[in-house]
């Protein structure tokens, strides 16, 4: 019996090995198997929770719907969420924010997607700067270094951004380091600035139509910003402009800022199309908009019919700070101050932040001579911004023509402490001597102002004013001829002085130049053109009437004065009137009508 067990053994012994090498056989591409189930659900529950930034670019909060679920954005903000790859609905949840229903898709390869590093960003208002940039890390401090470029993107749903180690993230102070150097890569979102500052520093990063698709994201996004407008409207053709503008006409409640905008330009380029009769359709249609009322009172060429409209358009229960404003702006164009500011005042109320308004604010303030409430409003705005050099030049100014000339050459000297630093030595010494020359002007001091004003600032402008404060027209001509910021006004006032002068080739060159200026401005400037190159003989009603602010209206009477001279008393009293704020051109002005008021 032994002797057959024993037999028997190697035999099973060779069964179990065969067994178990079987059962390895079998394992291995079952382990196979499930590993790569395994992996695949990986990637799959890699696919439904993928990671991905979303980014605010605006200046402003909002919610957003991405595929069902809403999420809050505070402003130029970036927000890591969880989201399944895939088709990606995004739409605006705030109705203040006319973002457009879009879509974008995400798509990894499921083999290698776990180890897919490609940082994704969604931008809903498509308004974000985003820029990558790079930094060298070495043992060697010396070899270390921040790179000096950077790369932008902008105007993009969706982002793909390869290779990036740091996202929305500054670079560490310090990182181990292998081999000596390593170079690290991150992604960040630009938010300092406004438009203007951010298109100026992507203008040679990115292309043109990228830089215009920007600009006029940010006009879509900001309506009610008339500076964003107007940067985006500067990088287009007048047709493409045109296009682009009336996009924005049938937004609901009325873009206000966009329809000043279409009707100033309209009036540019096709001067005959019946732009009063479009408004009394848009007003037929809503009756009860006192929006479009305003609107159509700025179009309508019927003196008393504006008024009307203007008028009612202050009325009801959701009246129109606009209306207000025209109503001032109006008043003020009369020199009639005091209503002016009544209107001005009651249109600020209902829209404190509109710049435009503080304009005529302060001018109707200045007509009145209340000095005081100017000094205040300018102390509001150096406490926000205590090194603002325009602020402390008008402040000197104004503390001149109050006869508080102690004070302000005691504002000059604080701001000129708060500033001295031994690198700033030279620009504050010439800002010291451009304070001067704004005192001495004030005073009636034109040969120091002359003087002062060209070592202060070398500038055509600077040159041009001294020229006419010395009466060397030659010299101001030559100055206007290399300044591209020349006013219409400006040859205006030359027009004037080689008049009066007699010197017709010089008043007819630059009175040319003054028509073709107006001729580029709104409804009220192109009227004054017309007046000014005798296509329509000039009405000295209506020319009275006018609607310019001060510092230009009173240039342009003193021009009809010499081409009327029929109504010479009429338009000089009210440009008398107007030249109140004893800046440049104020005492040749008040030279002039003097001595036109005496003419018989």
């Amino acid at each position: 019996m032994s002797n057959v067990l024993n037999g028997i053994r190697p035999l099973l012994g060779d069964h179990r090995k065969a067994h178990r090498a079987v059962g390895i056989a079998l394992a291995v591409p079952t382990v196979l198997v499930v590993l790569c189930c395994g992996y695949i659900g990986w990637a799959y529950a890699e696919g439904r929770t993928r990671t991905v930034w979303l980014v605010n670019g605006l200046d402003r909060d909002y919610d957003v719907n991405l595929n069902g679920r809403t999420v809050h954005l505070d402003a130029f903000s970036q927000q890591r969420i969880r989201i399944a790859e895939g088709e990606i609905h995004v739409t605006s949840v705030d109705h203040s924010l006319p973002l457009a229903e879009q879509s974008c898709e995400i798509d990894t390869p499921l083999l290698t997607r776990p180890f897919d590093q490609t940082t994704f960003v969604i931008n809903p208002d498509r308004a974000a700067l985003l820029y990558e940039d790079q930094t060298l890390y070495a043992t060697d401090i010396r070899e270390a270094r921040d790179s000096d470029q950077r790369h932008y993107f902008t105007g993009e749903l969706l982002y793909r951004v390869s290779g990036v180690d740091y996202a929305f993230a500054p670079f560490p102070e310090t990182v181990k380091v292998s081999g000596g150097r390593v170079q690290k890569k991150r992604l960040a979102l630009l938010s300092e600035g406004d438009e203007f500052h951010r298109l100026r520093l992507i203008g040679n990063e990115i292309s043109r139509e990228a830089a215009t698709e920007y600009a006029c994201t940010q006009a879509l996004c900001y309506p009610d910003d008339r500076q964003a407008l107007v940067v985006a409207l500067s990088r287009m053709q007048p047709p493409d402009a045109m296009k682009f503008l009336r996009a924005g006409l049938d937004h609901r409640p009325v873009w206000l800022v966009w329809h000043r905008m279409y009707q100033e330009t309209s009036q540019r380029m096709r001067p005959e199309f019946d732009l009063a009769g479009e408004y009394r359709g848009l007003l037929a249609a809503e009756p009860n908009d006192a929006t479009l009322m305003y609107l159509l009172g700025r179009v309508t060429p019927d003196d008393a019919e504006r008024d009307k409209l203007f008028q009612q358009s202050t009325r009801g229960s959701k009246p129109c700070a606009f209306g207000f404003f025209a109503l001032a702006y109006e008043a003020l164009a009369q020199g009639d101050f005091e209503p002016a500011l009544l209107m001005i005042d009651k249109a600020m109320s209902l829209a404190p932040n509109q710049e435009q308004f503080r304009g005529v604010k302060i001018e109707s303030l200045g007509g009145l001579g209340r000095f005081d409430e100017l000094l205040k409003m300018l102390g509001d705005q150096e406490a926000m911004d205590p090194m603002n050099q325009q602020v402390l030049l008008a402040k000197v100014r104004l503390l001149a023509c109050a006869r508080r000339l102690n004070e302000a050459h005691q504002a000059m000297e604080a701001y000129l402490a708060r500033a001295s630093r031994p690198e700033n030595r030279q620009a504050l010494d010439h800002l010291h001597v451009q304070a001067e020359a704004l005192l001495e002007y004030t005073q009636g001091d034109q040969s120091g102002f002359a003087r002062d004003i060209l070592r202060a600032v070398n500038s055509p402008t600077a040159r041009f004013e001294a020229a006419i404060c010395q009466g060397h027209l030659d010299e101001a001509a030559a100055a206007l001829s290399v300044d591209p910021t020349a006013s219409a006004g400006d040859h205006l006032l030359l027009y004037i002085l080689g008049t009066l002068a007699h010197r017709p080739e010089l008043a007819s060159e630059h009175l040319k130049v003054a028509i073709s200026g107006y001729r580029m401005g709104g409804t009220e400037s192109m009227q004054a053109a017309q007046y000014l190159c005798g296509a329509e003989p000039i009405n000295p009603n209506a020319a009275c009437r006018l609607a310019l602010l001060p510092r230009q209206k009173k240039v342009v009477l003193v021009a009809f004065a010499l081409q009327d001279p029929g109504h010479r008393q009429q338009y000089l009293q009210l440009a008398d009137k107007l030249n109140y704020d004893r800046i440049f051109p104020y005492w040749t002005l008040r030279q002039v009508v003097s001595d036109q008021l005496q003419v018989r």
